[in-house]
């Protein structure tokens, strides 16, 4: 009986593993995915808080919460788009390399063990560019969508009338 017991135990370590590299292999392959060719990705900044272009590891340390202070020594105030929002989707996977739930979880922890506070959300474009203009220290992004170019016309079939005596 206590054979059969570890041999079980055995088995539901060895399935764990297994599957934790299967989880992990999906998330690198998702991490390697591109931008679409159609947007861009913009990260914006209250016009005293950053001087440079931030690198991803601190994209990923700010939106994360990890660090709440400029190099200045200002506090970090982050705004994001709701979780459902396709633009914050987008910015997740394609800029932090990580995907909105695990943002989520991660702000829910700060919060519920009082160790930290979650962004501010904002429903609209306008509403970012606002009050991260308005907020000292505050950083934002927005997504760019560019419009699909307009196919020019191309000629499909000849659309001249048959003469009389050639057929169709």
């Amino acid at each position: 009986m206590l054979k059969a017991r570890r041999s079980g135990l055995q088995l539901a370590r060895l399935l764990s593993a297994g599957l934790g590299g299967l989880m992990l292999l999906v998330q690198s392959a998702a991490w390697s995915q591109t931008p679409d060719a159609d947007s861009r990705i913009e990260i914006i900044t209250h016009p005293r808080s950053v001087d440079a272009a931030l690198p991803q590891d601190t994209l990923r340390a700010v939106f994360s919460m990890r660090q709440q202070t400029w190099p200045n020594g200002q506090r970090v105030q982050v705004f994001v788009f709701p979780d459902h929002s396709q633009d914050h989707q987008h910015f997740c996977k394609h800029m932090l390399g990580t995907f909105p739930y695990v943002l989520r979880a991660i702000w829910d922890r700060l919060v519920f063990t009082g160790t930290g506070f979650a962004p501010i959300e904002v429903q609209s474009a306008d509403e970012m560019r606002r009050r991260v203009n308005q907020t000292p220290g505050a950083i934002g992004y927005l997504v760019h969508r560019t419009p699909p170019h307009a196919a020019s016309p191309r000629l499909v079939a000849d659309t001249q009338p048959a003469s009389a005596g050639e057929t169709p």
